[in-house]
């Protein structure tokens, strides 16, 4: 347990410190450090941030803007890092490079585009909301198809691809068989219809892309499920896990046997679990007692944040069958309530229950 909680601590130190260090006066990313000098290269690296929700929102929008403007080739995909100057002397002196083992410019790890890159951009983009941008940029640099219509391209997952716009050989592809780069993609897919995974959970996060009305897929929670997720907009109007009604966007543990799940976003019909930190076993909502129930477990010193989406005002809200006063209410515009609970963690399950 004091290992998970220093690891808990350590989290939340880096986080701090990504979000205090990296930032400079003109509101712009550095992308490294170099012990105390400043490093004035571009790295994809730093894109993991945005597309694993570690950023405010506004940071990571002005992140991936900086990335497309330094980073993107256009038509081919994300570069490692730029400018490419790796393979000069006095990068090779700084960096301890083996000689030229990083590549000529824009090749390899000098500039060369990667599908691991690509992939982050892609998650990236979803998470700032540019969830249309981030449909195009899989459909066109990361499908078989799209890969074969771009400049030099065949239909293939590679290594990497070269990257001068001056080249006639720009886009040119290395090793047109790596699988990881598969991998890459398919969880890429995943993200931007619907999928959001963390340590603790699988859920769902919309919207979907304008130019697609629903999406169909398997996922392996458990038993392998037959997925279906229609609707627009990123709340929850219902989701049906073997024809039953589940006001969660978390999947709970109760849920593994299941076959099919039905998700439809649009307006909220019932309060509903949005995400949490935390193993959530179960979710029910009495529609009587009007009240959502969740069971959650953990660790100790665990620092647990449950967010609830709902339409109407909140009376209560008990853990463990007592009135827990630690949550904060934020009401939208269009008039939906987001409640964020915060609670220590247990390895034991604890029971929340919200009140309407």
């Amino acid at each position: 347990n004091s290992n998970l909680v220093q690891y808990d601590q350590l989290a939340d130190a880096m986080q701090n410190a990504l979000q205090k260090k990296l930032w400079d006066t003109k509101a712009k990313y550095l992308m490294n450090w170099n012990g105390e000098q400043e490093d004035t290269h571009y790295y994809m690296g730093s894109l993991l941030a945005p597309a694993f929700g570690l950023l405010p929102a506004d940071k990571a929008k002005q992140l991936v803007a900086t990335a497309t403007k330094e980073l993107v080739a256009p038509g081919i995909g994300v570069r490692v890092a730029m400018p490419a100057d790796f393979h000069t002397k006095e990068s090779i002196a700084f960096f301890k490079f083996a000689g030229d083992e990083a590549g000529q410019p824009y090749y390899y790890a000098n500039g060369g585009v990667w599908p691991h890159n690509n992939a982050w951009y892609a998650l990236a983009l979803k998470n700032v909301g540019r969830v249309d941008d981030a449909a195009q940029f899989v459909k066109t640099t990361m499908t078989l198809d799209g890969v074969a219509r771009s400049p030099m391209g065949i239909p293939a997952m590679y290594e990497y691809r070269y990257s001068d716009p001056s080249s006639k050989e720009f886009g040119k592809i290395d090793k047109p068989s790596f699988l990881w780069a598969g991998g890459f993609y398919l969880y890429t897919l995943y993200q931007v219809f619907g999928v959001k995974e963390n340590e603790w959970n699988v859920s769902f996060a919309g919207p979907l892309p304008a130019s697609s009305e629903s999406a169909t897929y398997s996922l392996a929670v458990g038993k392998l499920k037959n997925v279906s997720v229609t609707g627009k907009g990123k709340y929850l109007q219902s989701c049906l896990i073997d024809g039953k009604a589940v006001p969660s966007l978390v999947l709970p543990l109760d849920s593994q046997g299941a076959s099919t799940i039905d998700v439809k976003f649009g307006k909220p019909a019932t309060p509903y679990l949005e995400s949490v930190n935390a193993t959530l076993h179960t979710a029910r909502y009495g529609s009587e007692a009007k009240s959502l129930s969740l069971s959650i477990s953990s660790f100790v010193g665990h620092k647990t944040v449950v967010s609830i989406i709902g339409l109407v005002e909140v009376k209560k809200i008990l853990i463990d069958g007592r009135a827990h006063p630690d949550f904060e209410v934020q009401t939208t515009a269009d008039g939906i309530r987001s409640v964020r609970i915060f609670l220590p963690g247990s390895e034991k399950r604890r029971s929340i229950q919200v009140m309407y």
